[in-house]
């Protein structure tokens, strides 16, 4: 072999271990990773042959002894049985793992169909819990799981569900869905720490030590083989380099199973038949009331009412949705009538829960507050997708207009979450309905509505039957209009009164 020109295989291996390195810290495509790291491993072999030879040429036998094969085999036996051992520890993990993820969804799936047994209050909040633990695991719990971390969310969710049924009426606990519900939440509680526990798992730092040395070491042992041609010595260090990149790509790829494309799992697991909403996929538009939703709810859900985009509007919103989502901020804006350009904050919507409970005399921090802080969250995180914490006009505005036009299931989702708290709140006799005083005072504590036009025009609007009370799915459709819909003539575009349907043809 020649060995000239050695600054050209020192410069090889240099690269190649610095891709090889590369590769094993990257986030990639599984098959990509694959292919890159044999590939670096063997790069990295080849150019390190000619300067292992030339530098140990005197070492370097021309025939190979019983010794050196007797040492070889033994090196080769104890690194194939510790890659056997690493590669059942971390396939068992992962087996575990997604055993548990599945266990997690039939619990809660199974929670959330017992809760149709139990009275329309509590049939209400469990839905409407299960339906914020689904989205939380899957958009944030299951993102931080790649950090080894959990979401406070995801926990805060659990604790509300136990409080449903903790601090339920004896009626309720008189159920004989009552007990068999307990066992579904403890399981969905047990099934959530084992899945934390699981995406925490990793293979001790002395395994990883043993695994990449005795790899290294079998692979330098063929280096000082006598072998008399040069291309049959290569071919067999690029072999065994490829086996044993790839014996560390597959304990690897195990090691923490629930790391790479977590969102897609969950999203395919939460959507097989049977959790939350039985029909494969998480059902987060339908009302509140009832076990199924109603002909409309499923129209808007497949994308019907959808406002059309004008040329007279700016930021892509309609004239008239312009003129309600202006409205919405200039009754949440709590620096309306300051000097200076007015800005809505997460803070705002904290004072508008804050002000719905003091006003139908919920404990502060209680399960009604907490309710209506997750909704009023879930609401404020479609329109700040960036996490500012503060809006002007023309960026809630814009981000209103982003929201229907590229993810308009989630704000309607979030649009009931947030009907479904503020009824709650105000349903103080749990009879599903709403009378005019209630209803008063809800938009005056939540939108600070004091106008005594504003609040009979609202509650002309929502009473559509004229029977003196609104009833939750009136108030789901409202809201929904309000937010959502372009259609001049519907009455859910009073809901915060003082507005008009534009003029036809303006």
């Amino acid at each position: 072999m020649i060995h000239h020109g050695l600054w050209r295989h020192w410069l090889l291996f240099a690269g190649s271990a610095a891709a090889l390195v590369a590769v094993r810290l990257a986030r990639l495509p599984a098959v990509a990773a694959c292919l890159l790291l044999v590939g670096a491993a063997v790069l990295l072999v080849n150019s390190a042959l000619p300067l292992a030879r030339h530098g140990v040429r005197r070492v370097v036998a021309d025939q190979n002894s019983t010794v050196q094969t007797a040492v070889f085999a033994i090196v080769g036996s104890l690194y194939a049985t510790l890659v056997h051992f690493s590669v059942l520890v971390v396939w068992n993990g992962w087996s575990q793992a997604d055993t548990t993820v599945v266990q997690e969804a039939n619990a809660l799936a199974d929670l959330e169909r017992m809760s149709h047994g139990f009275s329309g209050p509590v049939h209400r909040q469990v839905r409407e819990t299960s339906l914020t633990y689904t989205a939380v695991v899957i958009n944030d719990e299951w993102p931080a799981m790649a950090r080894r971390d959990s979401a406070p969310q995801a926990h805060a969710a659990l604790s509300e569900l136990w409080t449903i049924y903790t601090s339920m009426g004896p009626d309720d606990r008189g159920n004989a869905l009552y007990g068999p519900s307990i066992e579904r939440l403890g399981q969905l509680d047990d099934n959530r720490r084992l899945r934390l526990r699981a995406s925490a798992r990793a293979v001790p730092t002395v395994v990883w030590v043993m695994f990449h040395c005795g790899g290294a070491l079998a692979v330098v042992m063929v280096f000082f083989f006598g072998v008399r041609r040069d291309w049959l010595q290569r071919l067999i260090v690029s072999v065994l380099a490829g086996v044993v990149a790839l014996s560390v790509f597959l304990v690897t790829s195990f090691e923490r199973p629930l790391r790479r494309r977590g969102g897609r799992t969950a999203r395919r697991v939460h959507r097989r038949p049977g959790p939350v909403a039985g029909r494969g996929q998480v059902s987060a538009v339908a009302p509140c009331s009832g076990h199924r939703p109603s002909r409309w709810a499923r129209r808007r859900s497949r994308g019907a009412h959808v406002p059309a985009r004008t040329s007279d509007g700016p930021y892509g919103l309609d004239p008239l949705l312009r003129r309600k989502a202006e409205r919405w901020f200039d009754c949440l804006c709590a620096t309306r009538d300051t000097p200076g350009d007015p800005r809505l904050t997460w803070t705002d919507y904290e004072l508008a829960a804050l002000r719905t409970v003091r006003a139908f005399r919920h404990r502060a921090g209680g399960r009604a507050h907490r309710r209506l802080r997750a909704a009023f969250r879930r609401l404020w995180r479609r329109h700040d997708r960036a996490g500012s914490g503060t809006l002007d006009r023309a960026a809630f505005l814009a981000a209103h207009a982003r929201a229907l036009e590229r993810d308009r299931r989630a704000l309607t989702a979030a649009v009931h979450a947030l009907c479904c708290a503020l009824a709650d709140a105000a349903d103080r006799d749990g009879d599903d309905v709403l009378g005019e005083r209630e209803l008063r005072a809800l938009l005056t504590a939540a939108f600070r509505l004091t106008s005594e036009h504003d609040l009979r025009t609202a509650w002309h609007s929502l009473d559509r039957d004229g029977g003196g009370a609104v009833e939750h799915r009136e108030l789901h459709r409202a809201f929904a209009e309000f937010l959502t819909g372009a259609d001049p003539a519907a009455p859910g575009n009073q809901l915060l009164g003082g507005l008009r349907p534009p003029r036809p043809g303006r």
